[in-house]
């Protein structure tokens, strides 16, 4: 039964003014359903940083890489990135050379000036050719605070990487589901 039928019907026709606050009661008191919908928001960012391997490489085929770096995210703003992620030198990617890896993990913090997004990488692919790294990325966004709270959405990293200087540089694309 809607909120609406569960009113009884006035037995006479000053009683229209009662019912009518009693309506308007109701419908005040339920949520309004639009505010709830879900935001969709592109995500276009450039980045700027720099990488380091942590630990020793070649002891295992498995080995971490670290970066963190500055950008621009068009609409929303300056942001900031930091990232860990674990590559396995025992499967290189189809078409790559010596050195080559495939990611196996990892995590990322991306912080704006409304607050901050977390994302766990899904896939990855690193194709090397001294002295550059080519980097291929999806990354699926599990949430975040501030402005980002629940948020979720998929993005796709591809980054070019010098290892004579450590500097990465490259672009950040998908969207986001903001759930307010």
């Amino acid at each position: 039964m809607s909120p609406i039928t569960a009113i009884p019907r006035p037995a006479r026709r000053g009683a229209h003014l009662a019912t009518s606050i009693a309506v308007g009661a109701l419908l005040a008191a339920m949520p309004p359903a639009a505010s709830a919908a879900a935001q969709t928001l592109p995500f276009e960012a450039t980045t700027s940083g720099e990488f380091w391997v942590a630990g020793d490489v070649g002891s295992s085929p498995l080995f971490v890489v670290q970066e963190t770096g500055d950008g621009s995210a068009g609409d929303l703003g300056a942001m900031h990135y930091q990232l860990s992620v674990v590559q396995n030198l025992a499967r290189p990617p189809a078409g790559c050379g010596p050195s080559s890896s495939t990611g196996t993990g990892g995590v990322a913090l991306l912080t704006l000036a409304d607050g901050a997004l977390s994302l766990q990488r899904s896939t990855g692919s690193s194709c090397f050719s001294f002295p550059l790294v080519q980097l291929d990325e999806t990354w699926v966004v599990g949430g975040g605070s501030g402005r980002y709270q629940g948020a979720s959405g998929k993005l796709v990293r591809r980054v070019t990487g010098d290892v004579r200087d450590g500097s990465a540089t490259g672009s950040l694309s998908g969207s986001l589901k903001l759930p307010h």
